[in-house]
């Protein structure tokens, strides 16, 4: 059994951060291996958070007991912060783990405004307004991982992005994008065919209506009426 989570110390000189990932191997009763993927001693203006883990228990895997994390980085200036995604595996169950990669990447047809936060570097074409990875590993070794993101233009809709891996975490690709109205908000590997990724979408719009109450009519009594 595998445990993400993240690790904070909050002192007077700044506030390092580290991912953590627990291992039991009694079912949970009992964790006796913690190792970090990821540490932010250094940096003030950086931090980690939101880490999700997922083993590879694929039959025809080459991968087979890799353990892959995923999680945000948040990257400050003094006027914002840009959350690119990164990605770390392990080879020797959670020993230890390979150096973090970022993962969002760059789409110049889906992603903007990426060098918008001054003092923070990035790219216009970058997808760094990302949160909440989602990996999944398939009986074959596929990652896929799903996370939202906001580098859309001005008066679009956020999106939902997945990018795919087919050795390892080693190479990332674009694998899925609806339109500007559609995100991804579950997916799974078939159980039979682990060339088939199952991906339920869902499009919705928000405007100026989805909060209108329509006409309340005040009530007589002004009493705890403002």
């Amino acid at each position: 059994v595998y445990v993400a989570h993240e690790l904070a110390s909050f002192t007077e000189t700044g506030f390092p951060f580290a991912i953590i990932v627990a291992k039991s191997t009694d079912g949970g009763a009992t964790f006796t291996q913690f190792t970090a993927p990821a540490i932010n001693n250094t940096n003030p203006d950086q931090f980690l958070d939101h880490p999700t883990v997922a083993v590879d228990h694929g039959p025809t895997s080459p991968f087979r007991d890799n353990v892959y994390i995923t999680w945000v980085r948040l990257e400050c200036g003094d006027q914002g912060c840009v959350t690119p995604i990164y990605f770390s595996r392990s080879s020797d169950q959670a020993t230890t783990w390979s150096e973090p990669v970022k993962i969002s990447g760059n789409n110049a047809e889906l992603c903007v405004d990426g060098d918008q936060v001054p003092g923070v570097p990035g790219g216009a074409d970058e997808c760094n307004f990302s949160g909440g990875p989602s990996p999944v590993v398939g009986p074959d070794g596929t990652i896929s991982v799903a996370f939202h993101n906001s580098n859309t233009p001005i008066g679009s809709q956020n999106q939902q992005l997945l990018v795919q891996s087919h050795d390892g975490g080693q190479t990332w690709n674009k694998v899925l994008f609806v339109d500007d109205n559609t995100g991804v908000i579950d997916m799974a590997m078939h159980p039979a065919d682990p060339d088939t990724l199952l991906v339920a979408t869902w499009e919705r719009r928000r405007d100026g209506f989805d909060s209108w109450p329509g006409e309340v009519k005040k009530p007589d009594a002004t009493d705890g009426y403002d």
